[in-house]
């Protein structure tokens, strides 16, 4: 007879130095237990054959066999009895103080034969696991996600309520892979007896899916020895700040440290709250079952994912198939990258340099990559592709090269006018940037060195060691799909009411949202301060505060240290615009005596677009007005002009028209050259 165990890990190995980093768990064969009971058989005639030369009768010598008999069956039948029971499930054991990130990390058991006899050492199973309640855990407020607008939420409702019940659940599980060493799967079996190993490689966009299905099967215990291992390979984390990821954080002498100073120079950290903040939930879910230690703090659920959402039954389902019940629910699953079809195509050895981009993870790999000479490539002409394209070509001192590459005729092309997009093109280019606008890929291919050439229907070929991809996200709309939520087939993302919710105590926020604007009618906005503001607004409405969400969110960024600028409302270069600025090179000045501003069409076939613009100008400081077809002013992008939000946000409010531009944009300061 033999026994069988096979396990699936997945690690990180030095493809030099392939070496299994698993605990192993042996089924219990049922070897030992035939191989015993010969033994039995065996000690019993050895005792029995001791007597063969004593002078007794042959009742005698049957009533000699059968005090043997009795005397074995005395000693050897209960180590008979307990051999022949099944395996005992060992429940995996988990710390249920240690660190988030390795939440959910398993115990090794390890069951070894030796021969004749069977070697058991098993690590103690901690009681909160050993007597789990049949009956689902239940909490009173559920945040799925852990992006700014959970955060948010859960700020809020520990304001209202500082007792509060709170769980954010997120699925951001991050996986160290450098470049060298790739990701294998490595099977581990057993069969009389004998281990056998056998290594397969994983491509890495499977590696994240694959990694949830067996962490908590194959990943080693952590040591609580205060050192992180080689084996605990895998990062999840608390709420952060996405924006300094492509802004401040470039900037940072120290960026390891993940703080940045901000507009003010204040350091910051990237975020929100410190550990101590939070308390892990491991992956049995047993703490739910009891009140926490410290009722002021939120709990949080890492590297886990909500598949279903019942709102009938005020239920949802993670992805390890258990089931916790909730009061309110809030949806705050923000976007995912979106990627290229023509890079898709490359094979894994080329893909390890196709990076999105958006965590924390990818910040720190490109991050280290940049820090050695490298081309750098950067796909897309949007808010992160231009932000993070200039904070690349701050790396002068490491010979790091920056190509920007975008259909679009300009940087930002769909939020700027063309006139201003061009300037900013431009502008990039003084920064370090090559920008290559109005350039389509007609095709990716490996080349040699491992590097990757991009083929343009130009005829021009890009060759990169690295690729960043900045092509937009999509909104994480799937456990709503899952549960039956009512979703916005035009913009994307679940619908919501004024009060942020979509069903009964279902409640969704930031850029995951499609919400009704009180001034600009329904939208879904991918913005930090949409996030923050959506969630608090959620959070209040959770705690019963019934509030409608009437917020006008902000955007803001920086293009190099010669241009930030802020932006409120609907900043659609689609409409018509009229801008007033304060034209100059390089210094900053009053428009000519008589100069006057006009709505431009931006449509590339209108002529009015350059009339009043010339390619040589400078725009160091001014305001844009994005007009509705009505002439209704919708949107005011503040170009180096600070501290004038609310004023842009009361603008819109009040339903300014054009013919107001004159009086409005005095307000603005836009020729103050203080």
């Amino acid at each position: 007879m033999s026994g069988r165990s096979i396990q699936v890990l997945l690690r990180r190995i030095p493809s030099s130095n392939i070496r299994t980093i698993s605990s192993r768990v042996a089924t219990k064969s049922l070897g030992p237990v035939f191989t015993s009971y010969l033994a039995t058989r065996q000690y019993a005639s050895h005792g029995h054959s001791h007597s063969e030369g004593a002078s007794h009768g042959e009742d005698a010598s049957g009533n000699y066999d059968r005090l043997w008999l009795l005397g074995s069956v005395l000693v050897f039948g209960p180590g008979f009895w307990y051999l022949t029971q099944p395996a005992a499930k060992i429940a995996p054991s988990h710390d249920d103080h240690g660190d988030a990130s390795h939440a959910g990390a398993s115990t090794p058991t390890k069951i070894h034969k030796d021969d004749d006899e069977t070697q058991t050492d098993v690590t103690p199973v901690s009681d909160d696991h050993a007597e789990v309640p049949s009956e689902p855990p239940a909490v009173q407020y559920v945040l799925v996600g852990g992006g700014t607008a959970a955060s948010s939420a859960a700020e809020a409702i520990k304001e209202k309520e500082t007792a509060a019940d709170v769980l954010i659940i997120t699925e951001e599980v991050l996986i160290e892979n450098p470049p060298d060493e790739p990701i294998v799967a490595v099977l581990v079996s057993e069969v009389e007896g004998k281990e056998e190993e056998s290594q397969v490689e994983v491509k890495e966009e499977d590696s994240k899916v694959e990694v949830k299905k067996v962490e908590e099967v194959s990943k080693p215990a952590a040591k609580d020895d205060g050192n992180v291992s080689d084996e605990e390979y895998i990062e999840a984390y608390a709420p952060y700040m996405r924006p300094p990821l492509s802004k401040e954080l470039w900037f940072e002498a120290d960026s390891s440290s993940l703080k940045f100073k901000d507009w003010n120079g204040k350091s910051r950290d990237l975020f929100y709250r410190p550990e101590i903040y939070y308390t892990p939930v491991e992956k049995s879910l047993a703490s739910l079952h009891k009140p926490q230690d410290d009722s002021k703090k939120v709990r949080l659920l890492t590297s886990t994912r909500v598949t279903r959402i019942d709102p009938d039954e005020h239920s949802l389902t993670l992805d390890t198939g258990k089931t916790i019940k909730y009061s309110k629910i809030l949806i705050a699953t923000g976007g995912t990258p979106k990627g290229l079809d023509s890079f898709d195509s490359l094979p894994a050895s080329s893909k390890k340099h196709v990076h999105k981009y958006r965590s924390v993870q990818d910040f720190k790999q490109l991050d280290q990559l940049v820090k050695s000479q490298k081309s750098v490539v950067v796909i897309g002409g949007g808010f992160l592709g231009s932000e993070l394209s200039v904070a690349l070509a701050q790396r002068k001192n490491s010979g790091v090269k920056v190509t920007q590459i975008f259909p679009e005729e300009g940087n930002m092309a769909l939020v700027f006018p063309r006139y201003l997009t061009k300037w900013t093109s431009r502008r990039l280019d003084k920064e370090g940037v090559t920008v290559k606008p109005s350039s389509v890929i007609s095709s990716v291919k490996p080349s040699k060195d491992d590097k990757i050439t991009i083929n343009l229907k130009s005829g021009e070929q890009v060759i990169a060691d690295e690729v960043v991809l900045a092509v937009g996200i999509q909104p994480n709309v799937d456990v709503a799909i899952a549960s039956g939520l009512e979703i916005d087939d035009t913009r994307g993302g679940i619908s919501v009411n004024a009060e942020l919710e979509n069903r009964t105590d279902v409640f969704a926020a930031g850029d995951v949202t499609s919400y009704h604007d009180m001034a600009l009618g329904r939208r879904r906005v991918e913005h930090h301060d949409h996030a923050v503001m959506s969630g608090r607004t959620a959070g209040e409405n959770m705690v019963g505060k019934k509030k409608p969400y009437t917020h006008l969110s902000m955007f803001w960024s920086d293009l190099g240290p010669a241009i930030g600028y802020e932006a409120v409302g609907v900043i659609d270069s689609s409409l018509s615009t009229v801008g007033v600025w304060a034209k100059g090179h390089d210094q900053i000045r009053p428009p000519s005596p008589g100069e006057t501003p006009k709505p431009v069409s931006n449509k590339p076939s209108n002529p009015e677009t350059t009339s009043n613009t010339k390619d040589d100008e400078e725009y160091g400081k001014g305001v844009v007005f994005y007009l509705s077809p009505e002439k209704r002013i919708v949107g005011v992008l503040m170009w180096n002009v600070f501290g004038k939000v609310p004023l842009a946000r009361q603008v819109i409010k009040d339903k300014k028209t054009f013919s107001e531009v004159n009086e409005i944009a005095g307000l603005f300061n836009v020729h103050d050259t203080a």
